[in-house]
């Protein structure tokens, strides 16, 4: 919602409302096919698309989502649809790359931490950098603005995918999904990068042997108490996630025009401080 609400701020409401549509179409439609790949049971407190009926209909439920969101690019002013429409399907085909990765990495033993966040940049952030980017695009602003615009939301993007790992161990009921999934599907989340550095030899064995484990509460368990043991506390000691934190809170020093202005007056009016805004956006998740 955030990463729109900005957008709107370059060109009004009226006139990028169908495009913030198709933005939130494509997602939902990139949500729908990845609760099928995760085989998850929630999304969002509420019962999964191919949980509710079937994987059939959860497939074209998805299918449908996509079709819609390019139809309603139609619609563009001819001067502006061309670009739009090819950046659109450049950051398409990225999301459909990570999330490859993101199903490659399930079957590796360990990888890298910057081959997960590459996957993560190219899963998650690239569609919310592209929101903030596409209100620029309709406003035909130049293109330093609007790679910043890009390069704003890419970050908002990473640093949400991490406390999204993080509350998938930690959170609470409210989370909005079931908690521990990633660890039931031996998903690569940053806390599992960090783990894997962190334990000793007997630990990495026990590890191992969970993994092949069909007892998913047990496998959530033992993974969650051993990053206790070890802290892998991201929210208040991760290098990387407080150097994504901050970079993001910061964000509006690196926009060099009357739209850091106009968004940071468009907080301000509402009682609420731009930077801290955007820090709570990237520790708590958009509003």
């Amino acid at each position: 919602k955030t990463a729109y609400e900005i957008s709107a701020c370059l060109v009004g409401s009226e006139m990028c409302i169908r495009d913030r549509i198709s933005l939130e179409l494509f997602h939902n439609f990139t949500l729908v096919h990845d609760d099928i790949m995760d085989n998850a049971d929630l999304r969002r407190g509420k019962v999964t698309v191919h949980k509710k009926w079937n994987k059939n209909i959860g497939i074209l439920s998805g299918d449908i989502l996509m079709i819609y969101a390019y139809k309603l690019l139609e619609e563009l002013s001819p001067k502006i649809s061309g670009k739009i429409i090819k950046r659109f399907n450049e950051i398409s085909i990225q999301v459909c790359e990570g999330q490859q990765y993101d199903m490659n990495y399930e079957e590796e033993d360990s990888i890298g931490e910057e081959n997960y966040l590459e996957m993560i940049r190219l899963k998650t952030a690239v569609l919310i950098g592209f929101s903030l980017e596409l209100g620029g695009l309709v406003a035909n602003c130049d293109k330093k603005t609007t790679k910043i615009l890009y390069k704003i939301g890419e970050m908002m993007g990473i640093g949400f995918q991490l406390m999204d790992d993080y509350l998938d161990v930690f959170g609470s009921s409210d989370f909005g999904k079931k908690i521990g999934g990633d660890i039931v599907s031996n998903k690569k989340t940053y806390l599992m990068i960090k783990l894997l550095e962190k334990s000793d030899k007997d630990d990495l064995e026990k590890i191992n042997e969970i993994k092949k484990s069909k007892d998913k509460k047990k496998k959530v368990n033992v993974i969650s108490e051993l990053m206790l043991k070890y802290k892998i506390n991201l929210s208040k000691t991760d290098e990387k996630f407080l150097e994504v934190k901050k970079n993001g809170s910061n964000f509006l020093i690196t926009l060099d025009s009357d739209v850091a202005d106009f968004y940071r007056q468009k907080v301000k009016s509402s009682g609420k401080d731009a930077n801290k805004y955007i820090s709570k956006i990237l520790t708590k998740g958009y509003e």
